[in-house]
């Protein structure tokens, strides 16, 4: 609505006629410190921000930006990115050397569960994607290994870090099943996640929840059968 106080609404919710943005591969005006005529190749929209890839391999991201969600590590803001994934407390993404860095809630943040650091393999794999949620992280790598971190990772004093404001995070969104020996994608959600093994099949982990605790819809615990995968199909993505 042209009421609304998000600055893109109006654009969002008119008719395409309405808007200058037509072309799906354009963005106007300038957003995140990219130029009116950017080209973008990667898009991701987190919780309250997004971050994206330009053609040119540069990444950007805008919205809010509290916890540091959208404030790209200085060390890297200069390099080429192959694609970026927003999540809603913090953000990762793959470099051009197809290594993962994150950033966002610091340590000392009630947000930072282990989601952002350590990554797996600590730079020494190779990534092919990446998917952010809440309390996780989690990716693929070149080889084909899905791995996700954060749920309440313990923290070098060897404290846990999954307890928060919302109690307990850990649902088992990161425990990915290991009797899958390759993985085409994987995608993270607050307190389950999802992947396509090699051979087109989904498979989900997390979910974790009685039902005497599941009553309401926006319980930390609730179930609503994420994780019950359709059978009978292959599958191409998930998300």
């Amino acid at each position: 609505p042209a009421t609304a106080s998000v600055g893109c609404a109006p654009c969002c919710f008119r008719k395409a006629t309405d808007c200058d943005i037509i072309d799906p591969t354009r963005v106007l005006p300038a957003v995140g410190g990219a130029k009116p005529t950017a080209l973008w190749s990667v898009l991701s929209a987190g919780h309250l921000h997004t971050c994206g890839v330009t053609m040119g391999a540069r990444l950007h991201c805008w919205g809010f930006n509290r916890d540091g969600q959208c404030s790209i590590p200085a060390s890297s803001a200069d390099r080429s990115w192959k694609t970026v994934a927003s999540g809603r407390y913090h953000s990762c993404g793959v470099l051009d050397d197809l290594t993962v860095q994150c950033w966002g809630a610091p340590p000392a943040s009630l947000f930072n569960v282990g989601q952002i650091s350590p990554v797996p393999g600590n730079g020494a794999l190779k990534w092919r994607s990446v998917s952010t949620a809440a309390w996780s992280s989690c990716g693929v790598t070149e080889g084909g290994s899905a791995k996700c971190w954060g749920c309440g990772a313990t923290d070098r004093l060897g404290r846990v870090r999954g307890v928060t404001i919302l109690g307990n995070v850990n649902k088992g969104q990161c425990e990915v099943p290991q009797d899958v020996v390759g993985w085409d994608s994987v995608a993270t959600s607050e307190w389950h996640s999802c992947g396509v093994t090699d051979a087109g099949e989904i498979r989900c982990w997390g979910c974790r929840c009685s039902p005497e605790r599941c009553p309401a819809w926006d319980s930390p615990d609730v179930d609503f059968g994420q994780c019950d995968v359709p059978t009978g199909y292959t599958w191409s993505t998930v998300s």
